[in-house]
């Protein structure tokens, strides 16, 4: 008989295997021969249920006289079962014939082999977890994805639920309001024959209701049709419904007014004019004796560089006792009382009242006032635009520089000085500037006054460093400008789509003036319209005034030939004689090859008498040279008596150049008769990001292929063919074209026993199997085909020389990384490399053994070992009976379980999977235990431990050891037990108040309401933090933000981090831990007290006699009611004695000293403590006060310590004080020690103070 045949089963109906014989010799006669199958002595033999007719097949082939050969079919069952390869033989018996002739069998057996074609169908639902905004109109699409492997030739109708098991992280069940089509309803989709996948959503309702989050869960129930051995793998998925009500309440009716552009503002009656002051304003605020009262402050400095134009930076108001500052040139863009915050991912509300009040609407930042008025203010690059939307409880009960908001038609008393004086219109130039604008400034923000800033400063800085009273010079109007200015300002507010021809004349003069398209934007979003415009009279003449303008914003480069970028320096008002403008052009990565025949990029332009425009024109060059864009700005520099209205343009240059696709050659493997599966775009690539379409070229030769634009394909090779078979294909970004050639390998398998095997591969794609017995399978690097058989087999990748990824639910060739592109069948286990190895079991019974390196582990849905090795691995439990083996001393390893779990031995961390509500329990060792977004148990046992909870409630329990406990955003109850334990909020989304006295349920306001009980120590946000200890030695660190850190009863240990942080100190014992340039830190003590380094201020609390000692820096000591003693020391100190009798030494450096009320004492050592023009100043000298000079030498130029005298001059003798008043009514106390006539040293005393003997203690 011929050769071994071995063919796929197939799914369906028959698969027919044709064996022939033949026959020689005498053939004159007729032949008969019968035949047989069976599995006798085979490896997993197929049985009668694998052929037609349900029985081991069998029959009789008859050969006609001189006929040489007949053909016996067997034919074979198909089916969808997932099994081994089976086996049969084919026998002759009994062959005889009709003649006299004998006849003998030769060849009598044929094997046959029924290759197994079906794989393991899974149905699966993705992604698992998926959040969308519930939005206030409309619907949701929440899309998901139901997918299935295996056998796909049939349709399958799967049945689903959308239901609401349970939520967590605060969230609500959604019920039927919630879901279009209702909850709890059966639904179906339909996945068609040979697809792969099909697409489902569930949509849900939008509302306006502040509601929490709402959580719904997709459940595969069934299916129908399909691959009847599909298992349902993972059959739940997650939708989180994000509610995002409680955005800004409607505009309220009434009037509204703005600022916009550099700046144009429009008052609540709806009289535009130009305002280009520098300075802090006081846009508009309510009369005394309104309800409800407001004000809002604006900040205009000088747009950059220039001497014309300037802008809004800065907005301020004050609510609810705190103040609000909007700054574009900020290290921050809002802060409330000087902190920065953050409105992206909620409203503040800032009342208290449960009614949000500061909201960021997506475009805007909105102010919502008590009475109902609101700001709000658009951010821009560089400036802001400023809307007020006004109430009509407030209509004429208003004033700034928006009007009083009367609903006056005539607009006549829409400018008034604060005092109520009406200004008539038209206002001159110097009246707007001058009397107008001074009377709407705000005064410094310790002024104490009702129009003090609301502004924050750097040090040192207040509104004076905003005001130049001297800005503008002059005032432009449209009719100054040039004919080609005034066109390209046009074109940008045709761009922006202004038509309101007051609105347009704002916005084509901003951008003549400015270069800058924003404010053309700005105008177009500009929250009043102007109903008539104000014209300023009496305006200074123009002199000289340069600019410069670009033709374009931006530009696209282009692959060839030139393109003209103009620029256009201007000229305007006194334009006679000559004048010289020097200009440069730069930018990123600009060079003289990207232009052609161009202005020089640097030069000198020279303006003939009354010429008003000059163009400079760069030729750029289109080029293939893939960059990144570049922006060219040209900056010119006028002479010093020259105002500039603008001294910048820039033109952006968009790269438009194309990188060829990269297509890389790639290789399958497979067997006689398998076809094979696989993309050969996978590891093809375009430099530029540009979609790559696959085309085939030519080929194959020994096979049919089916290949997708997509680079996804199917080969089948030729019945019969061994060996490798390639084809060419082609992929293309749209522009250019790259070959890559596929190759596939058919190769012959290779086999074991039936007993315990190790097959080890070659350096090339080999085919293994096992056969019966457990085996070991190395396939080596090449592209191997690894089939386990029956028995428990492993795929080792033991020698891999890089890391290797395995997955055994994967029935198909996967790219295992270190030991190439493997195809495994039939494993149960996998042994890993000496690198860090991913291995993934599957439904079954499986070992996994990383070996080396830092392994993650992941049995799968059965029940398996796990066997790290050495290295810090990582355990996925998907089953509790799942075992981990792992030994002493074998690195830091971590479980991640998706239901309760309790550490083994030689295991440290834990991380709870999932939201459910599960528990994990700690070991002797350190342990890390991770919390999900359920309500978790958290028991660390002994150890220093690490325990964080997650998003849910949780309860956690220290144990033993030093513990270190973080709750989470839940409600949590922290449980230290025996050791020191500290509760950690560094991870906060906003500040906490935390008080160690209370073991009660307590608002910790970021952290949730937890339960704090045997806890020693707390850690603090990065935001602004209040943690107060109890009468344990506690230990309190702030992190970042400005903290309160009290520590209590106990000898405590307190660390403020960076920020402006206060410690409170009950015992003198406690430690205080500062590092140099963390903020300007206070101690508030309750005893004598001396600053440590980098502690800058001191208050001492209750009214005992304590003492208060500075250190080198500027500090700030503050005594209390008793009678105490300040020293500076070093530094510029600020001493304030307070009441009572207080002794105060500035020490070194020019202090400022304030007695207080009671007889104080104002201590000086040394003649350098009152060293000349930077002596000290008693602000506070009253009658019982005294000066102690009695310790300072007189006279330096004898043996001894001398006594001064008051004297009405100096004599030139040693030992003198004079005593005068500066030109200020200040008294200046002079002293000279060496009797040379001049004063060695100086003393301050503000107010004018007559020199007593009893002010003074001389001796």
């Amino acid at each position: 008989m011929t050769v071994p045949i071995s063919l796929a089963e197939g799914n369906l109906g028959t698969t027919d295997f044709t064996f022939t014989i033949s026959r020689s010799g005498d053939m004159t006669a007729t032949l008969t021969v019968d035949w047989d199958v069976d599995g006798l002595g085979l490896v997993n033999p197929a049985d009668g249920a694998d052929f037609i007719g349900g029985v081991l097949p069998g029959g009789t082939v008859t050969f006609s006289p001189g006929e040489t050969t007949e053909t016996i079919t067997v034919r074979v069952a198909g089916d969808r079962a997932v099994e081994r390869d089976e086996n049969f033989v084919l026998r002759l018996s009994d062959a005889r014939t009709t003649g006299t002739a004998g006849v003998s069998l030769g060849q009598g057996t044929a094997n046959g082999r029924i290759y197994n074609d079906d794989v393991q169908g899974y149905l699966r639902i993705s992604p698992t977890y998926q959040t969308m905004v519930e939005g206030h109109v409309g619907l949701s699409n929440f899309a998901f994805t139901l997918s299935r492997t295996g056998d796909l030739s049939q349709a399958m109708t799967v049945t689903y639920v959308v239901r609401a098991p349970g939520a967590g992280n605060g969230d609500v069940l959604a019920d039927a309001a919630d879901i279009v089509g209702g909850a709890f309803q059966i639904r179906t989709a339909v996945i068609p024959a040979g697809a792969s996948s099909v697409a489902i959503v569930v949509q849900t309702t939008a509302d306006r209701i502040v509601e929490p989050h709402e959580t719904f869960t997709v459940q595969i129930t069934g299916f129908t049709g399909g691959d009847p051995t599909t298992i349902i793998s993972t059959p739940d998925a997650t939708g989180r419904i994000f509610n995002d009500d409680g955005f800004p309440p409607v505009i309220p009716p009434g009037l509204s007014a703005g600022a916009f552009g550099d700046p144009h503002l429009i008052t609540l009656d709806g009289l535009g004019y130009d305002f280009q002051a520098h300075g802090e304003f006081i846009l508009i605020e309510t009369v005394p004796g309104a309800t409800d009262p407001f004000q809002v402050q604006v900040r205009f400095e000088p747009a950059e560089g220039s001497d014309l134009v300037s802008v809004t930076t800065g907005v301020a108001t004050e609510i609810y006792g705190q103040r609000i500052v909007i700054d574009v040139n900020g290290s921050d863009l809002v802060r409330i009382d000087g902190v920065a915050v953050s409105l992206l991912g909620a409203p503040l509300d800032l009342s208290g009242d449960g009614q949000d009040d500061l909201f960021f609407d997506g475009s805007q930042i909105v102010v919502v006032f008590p009475g109902g008025d609101q700001l709000h203010v658009a951010v821009f690059d560089g400036f802001v635009n400023t809307g007020v939307f006004l109430t009509t409880a407030h209509l004429g009960q208003v004033r700034g520089l928006l009007g009083d908001g009367d609903g006056d038609g005539t607009r006549s008393d829409d400018f008034a000085l604060r005092d109520g004086t009406l200004l008539a219109q038209p206002l001159d130039f110097d009246t707007l500037y001058g009397a107008f604008a001074d009377s709407w400034r705000v005064t410094r923000s310790d002024s104490g006054q009702d129009n003090a800033s609301q502004f924050d400063y750097a040090a040192g800085q207040n509104t004076e460093d905003f005001t130049d009273t001297s800005f503008p010079g002059v005032q432009l109007t449209l009719a100054d400008l040039p004919a080609d200015l005034r066109a390209a300002g046009e074109a940008a507010a045709d761009a922006a789509g202004i038509t309101d021809p007051l609105l347009r004349e704002a916005a084509i003069l901003d951008f003549a003036l400015t270069g800058d398209d924003q404010f053309a934007a700005g105008a177009g979003a500009v929250v009043a319209v102007p109903q008539v415009t104000l014209v300023t009279e009496n305006a200074p003449t123009l002199g000289e005034i340069i600019g410069v303008t670009a033709g374009v914003a931006q530009v696209t480069e282009g692959g060839s030939g030139t393109q003209g970028l103009n620029f256009t320096v201007y000229r305007l008002g006194d334009t006679a004689g000559e004048t010289t403008v020097t200009y440069a052009f730069a930018g990123t990565g600009i060079d003289a090859a990207d232009f052609q025949d161009s202005t020089a990029l640097s030069g000198a332009i020279i303006f003939a008498d009354g010429e008003t425009s000059r163009t400079l024109t760069l030729n750029l060059a289109g080029d293939l040279t893939v960059e990144d864009d570049e922006a060219i700005r040209l900056t010119i520099v006028a002479p010093t008596d020259v105002m500039v209205a603008s001294p910048f343009a820039q033109t952006v240059v968009l790269n438009d150049d194309n990188t060829a696709p990269i297509a890389v050659n790639d290789a399958f493997v497979t067997l006689p008769g398998e076809a094979v599966s696989g993309d050969v775009r996978a590891n093809d690539s375009d430099p530029d990001g540009d979609p790559l379409n696959v085309t085939l070229v030519t080929g194959p030769a020994s096979g049919t292929l089916v290949l997708n634009d997509s680079g996804s394909f199917t080969y089948t090779p030729n019945a019969g063919f061994v060996g490798t078979d390639t084809f060419i294909y082609s992929v293309f970004d749209g522009q250019v074209l790259a070959q890559a050639t596929a190759s596939i390998a058919v190769t012959a398998p290779g086999g074991g026993t039936t007993g315990d095997d190790i097959l080890n591969g070659t350096a090339g794609d080999d085919t293994l199997d096992g056969d019966a017995g457990d085996d070991t399978l190395n396939g080596g690097p090449g592209d191997d085909i690894l089939s386990g058989g029956t028995g428990f087999d492993a795929a080792s990748y033991a020698g891999a020389t890089a890391g290797v990824t395995v997955d055994l639910w994967l029935d198909q060739r996967q790219d295992t990384g270190g030991g190439g592109f493997d195809t495994l069948r039939a494993i149960e286990g996998v042994i890993g490399s000496d690198h860090a190895d991913t291995l993934r079991g599957n439904a079954g019974t499986n070992t996994l053994i990383g070996g080396g390196g830092n392994d993650v582990l992941d049995g799968g849905a059965g029940v398996d070992r796990l066997e790290g090795g050495t290295g810090d691995d990582t355990y996925v439990i998907d089953t509790p009976q799942d075992q981990i083996v792992e030994g002493a001393g074998e690195g830091i390893d971590t479980v991640e379980s998706y239901q309760t779990y309790t550490l083994g031995e030689n295991l440290e961390n834990l991380t709870l999977l999932w939201g459910g509500d599960s528990f994990g329990y700690g070991n002797a060792l350190d342990n890390r235990i991770r919390g999900n977004t359920g309500a978790n148990s958290l028991f660390g046992y002994n150890g220093r431990d690490l325990l964080e909870g997650g998003a849910g409630n949780d309860t956690i329990n220290g144990g033993g050891g030093d513990d270190t406990l973080n709750g989470g955003p839940g409600d949590d109850v922290l449980l230290g037990g025996s050791g020191i334990d500290t509760a950690s909020y560094a991870g906060a989304s906003s500040g906490v108040t935390v008080d160690l006295w209370l073991d009660q349920r307590q608002d910790t306001g970021g952290g949730g309401f937890d339960t704090l009980r045997a806890i020693e120590g707390v850690t603090g946000s990065d935001y602004a933090d209040m943690l107060r200890g109890n009468a344990a030695a506690n230990t309190l660190m702030g992190g970042g933000g400005n903290d309160v850190l009290n520590g209590g009863a106990g000898v405590d240990r307190l660390e403020g981090g960076t920020g402006d942080d206060t410690y409170v100190i009950d015992m003198p014992q406690d430690q205080i831990v500062e590092g140099a340039g963390e903020g300007i830190d206070t101690v508030q003590s309750y005893q004598t007290y001396a600053l440590g380094d980098d502690l800058e201020n001191l208050v001492l609390l209750w009214a005992g006699d304590s003492s208060g000692f500075g250190n080198a820096l500027d500090n700030s000591l503050v005594g209390n009611t008793g009678a105490n003693r300040l020293f500076g020391r070093g530094g510029r100190d600020t001493l304030e004695g307070g009441d009572g009798a207080d002794r105060l030494e500035g020490g070194n450096g020019a202090d400022v000293l304030v007695g207080g009320t009671g007889a104080d004492t104002f201590v000086f050592r040394t003649v350098w403590e009152t060293a000349k023009g930077d002596g000290d100043w008693i602000m506070d000298l009253e009658a019982g006060d005294q000066v102690d000079l009695s310790a300072i030498d007189a006279n330096r130029t004898v043996a001894g310590v001398q006594t001064f005298s008051l004297v009405d001059a100096f004599t030139r003798n040693a030992g003198e004080i004079v005593v005068s008043l500066d030109t200020m009514g200040n008294t200046i106390v002079s002293l000279d020690d060496n009797g040379d006539g001049w004063a060695d040293g100086t003393l301050s005393i503000a107010g004018a103070h007559l020199a007593t003997v009893n002010d003074w203690l001389l001796i």
